[in-house]
């Protein structure tokens, strides 16, 4: 099954996550960003795409996805 976490939970994951990696909350999103871009590239072979983000911290993600698509 499909463990869910709380945005609370993932928030604490996020700040360990920076703390014994020693890198800064943007730099993970930069990374899960690029890993999300190519799973897309891998999952679907489109010439455009659209990038849609919901509400939250999320823009940021969506933002690195979609440049990545640009470039």
């Amino acid at each position: 099954p499909i463990q869910l976490f709380s945005s609370e939970q993932i928030k604490e994951l996020d700040r360990l996550t920076c703390t014994l990696q020693g890198i800064t909350p943007l730099e993970l999103m930069e990374r899960a960003s690029i890993k999300a871009y190519e799973s897309i590239i891998k999952l679907y072979n489109c010439s455009e795409y659209i990038v849609v983000v919901g509400m939250g911290d999320n823009g940021g993600d969506g933002f690195v996805i979609a440049r990545k698509l640009y470039e």
